[in-house]
């Protein structure tokens, strides 16, 4: 057919309008474009190709006639494809041509071929391929023809791609959702069960405070079922407790009286916490309930056995203080008379054993106020030194007696006035040395004190070391136990009931400290106790306290309702150059103070009648005016728990002696409250 015919003209324009009508297959559109050029145009083969990049091969699309696909598939149809890239029309090649495409042409044993490149604005989609044109004439209008058509076929394979591009996307985002929703339903399965296993009643509501879900705990707590309670505001038994749409951070707890529907009352713990976006909005709160009423009562009833523990020590300590105090007085009173060796040896014995009774009581006293939490530290500034000389003092003659080496040596890198608690650190050596000293038969104990220094400041590490009997390693940790010794034969050839290392154990963890043991059986023992400590000012020294002379004649009124007591204390005075008179009570005290004038009073705590604090008060307040309200007065009692000094202090009492009564630490109270002129005995109007 002559390609300027007019029926050439009407079948291209049949070729343009199949080519549209088959726009939404690009593969049947090129199958249809191969078809009508073949036809059109006497063509050994057509071919249309995808354009893949520069480098990559073409993919075929369609190849008319089919017999000749292999011979569209070889490589140098490929390259002759590539070779049209360059060029912005359809490329006319022969194989006269000097160039590659005439050697491809050659190569391929074709006649003059066509390759359009097809082009949507400057990006290559594809080509349409005519290898070996039979009859060239009119191959301009032939290649005008195709160049027209290259523009649609180009956008026709662009729209393919790009429909082949959005199918692809939207399949992979389709995938991406239903992996999406599946995390979610897997999780919101997770949540559910979590939410439902959950013992405490839990439930979760809006920003509003409506509740949006609840677990089967909540719902059998407040009688209703999750349907019905979805959407109701977070009101609990008519209780006042609702929750409020306001920020929490990050949560807020409150206790709660419920009523539940069988009439019990039960105390609950609400936890209410925000629920926040992804951009830290408030998107509602997640509420949990904890059942504290059996936590309630059991701490009140451990609380009611403490006050109930503290009372019952309080009246041991003073039931068994009162007779030792008469015990202890009397003793006191009889190391004053001449006696011989044996005597003095016998009564010092006894001494030695109220004493040390005394210092047990102390002991259970102590290991119960830290067990209760009340042992209150006192941080003062004191001399360093001082430490040492008062375990040198105490321990010097007992060390001796048993054929001991004793030293204290403090490393000069520790200030010579420190900030800590001293009565607590001199227990702890008093503790450690007394433990040395008792199962140390011959050797030496060696004490020291080096200093550490840290990230958190200053450190004095205390080291007591013995050549003692030694402790086994699988007993060690035993021993910081109360009533805990090595083994019964210790009670019984060294005495103690194992309470001083379990002290010091505990008031080495209040003061913040550690403590570590290095022992062996017949190697001895060293403890070493670390424990954190300020150096005091270096510019002003620590006041030393004023001596005390002491004083004598003192009048003295001793309000004591024990029998044995008072007589203990009235021959203790006498024995101290004082004259005291005795009053039964508290009443018959202020009954005394009113007819004559003393010095002090020595006043007995617990006593019938009228105690001896109501007595105090009485004396203050000015209730009796005949009664000097500035008298000093002494409180004398068998009480000796935490905060009993304090309070008597805070009480109106001037100065506190615990029993048994040290003669010469009542001689010291009265010379420190009584320092100057004697009362007249008779009262003056």
């Amino acid at each position: 057919m002559q390609a300027d015919s007019p029926a050439y003209y009407h079948l291209f324009t049949d070729l343009a309008v199949g080519t549209l009508e088959h726009a939404n297959d690009p593969v049947r559109c090129a199958e249809h474009v191969a078809d009508q050029i073949r036809e059109l145009l006497g063509v050994r083969a057509v071919a249309v190709a995808a354009c893949h990049g520069h480098h990559a091969p073409h993919g075929i699309l369609a190849v008319r006639p089919g017999r000749h696909a292999e011979l569209v598939l070889r490589p140098e149809v490929d390259r002759l494809i590539h070779l049209s890239h360059a060029s912005p029309q359809a490329m006319i090649a022969s194989p006269k041509d000097p160039g590659p495409t005439g050697e491809l042409l050659r190569a391929l044993g074709l006649g003059e071929s066509v390759v359009v490149p097809l082009r949507v604005g400057v990006d290559m989609v594809g080509a349409l391929v005519l290898l070996g044109l039979m009859d060239t004439t009119g191959i301009e209008i032939i290649v005008r023809s195709l160049n027209r058509l290259s523009s649609l076929l180009a956008l026709i394979m662009r729209q393919a791609d790009q429909y082949r591009d959005l199918e692809l996307a939207v399949a992979k985002r389709t995938e991406e959702l239903r992996a999406a929703r599946d995390r979610l339903e897997e999780q919101h399965a997770f949540l559910s069960s979590l939410l439902s296993g959950l013992p405490n009643p839990v439930s979760v509501q809006d920003a509003n405070g409506r509740i949006l879900r609840c677990n089967p705990a909540y719902s059998s707590l407040v009688g209703r079922s999750e349907q019905e309670l979805v959407g109701e505001p977070e009101i609990l038994f008519g209780s006042s407790f609702v929750i409020e749409p306001a920020p929490v951070e990050p949560a807020e707890q409150t206790t709660l009286e419920c009523l539940l529907d069988d009439g019990c009352m039960r105390r609950m713990l609400a936890t209410r916490a925000p629920l926040k976006t992804s951009r830290g909005d408030v998107a509602g709160y997640v509420s949990v309930l904890t059942d504290v009423s059996d936590l309630a009562r059991a701490r009140q009833e451990a609380e009611a056995s403490n006050r109930a523990k503290s009372e019952f020590l309080a009246n041991m300590s003073h039931e068994i203080r009162t007779p030792l105090n008469g015990i202890l007085g009397m003793l006191q009173l009889l190391s004053r008379t001449h006696l011989d060796e044996d005597q003095k040896n016998s009564v010092f014995t006894a001494i030695r054993s109220s004493r040390r009774l005394t210092q047990l009581l102390n002991d259970i006293l102590d290991l119960s106020r830290i067990e209760a939490g009340k042992l209150q530290l006192e941080t003062a500034e004191f001399h360093f030194a001082d430490l040492r000389d008062s375990v040198r003092d105490l321990f010097a003659i007992s060390a001796k007696a048993k054929g001991l080496e004793l030293s204290f040596e403090i490393d000069d890198a520790i200030p010579s006035h420190v900030v800590g608690d001293e009565g607590r650190l001199r227990q702890i050596l008093f503790n450690l040395v007394g433990n040395a000293v008792k199962f140390t038969s011959k050797g030496s104990i060696r004490i020291s004190a080096r200093r550490e220094d840290g990230a958190s400041g200053m450190t004095v590490v205390f080291s007591v070391a013995d050549t003692g009997v030694g402790i086994p390693r699988e007993r060690q940790s035993d021993i910081f136990q109360p009533f805990t010794q090595v083994d019964g034969s210790s009670v019984r050839s060294h005495g103690g009931v194992g309470l001083g290392l379990a002290i010091v154990r505990r008031l080495v963890d209040m003061l913040g400290g550690r403590i570590a043991m290095k022992s062996a059986p017949g190697r001895g023992t060293t403890i070493e106790v670390a424990v954190p400590l300020m150096a005091g000012g270096s510019v002003r020294p620590v006041r030393e306290e004023a001596s005390v002379s002491p004083v004598s004649g003192r009048r003295i009124l001793v309000a004591e309702d024990d029998r044995i007591n008072q007589l203990a204390l009235t021959r203790m005075l006498g024995k101290l150059g004082h004259i005291p008179t005795v009053a039964d009570n508290g009443r018959a005290a202020l009954d005394i103070l009113q007819r004559e004038s003393f010095d002090l009073v020595l006043m007995d705590i617990q006593m019938p009648v009228m105690d001896g604090l109501e007595a105090t008060h009485h004396i203050r307040a000015r209730v009796h005016p005949d009664i000097p309200a500035d008298i000093p007065v002494v409180a004398l009692t068998g009480h000796a728990m935490a905060g009993d000094r304090e309070r008597f202090l805070a009480e109106g009492m001037t100065a506190y002696l615990s029993k048994p009564v040290d003669m010469d630490a009542l001689a010291r109270v009265i010379a420190e409250v009584s320092p100057g002129e004697t009362a007249d005995p008779e009262k003056t109007a």
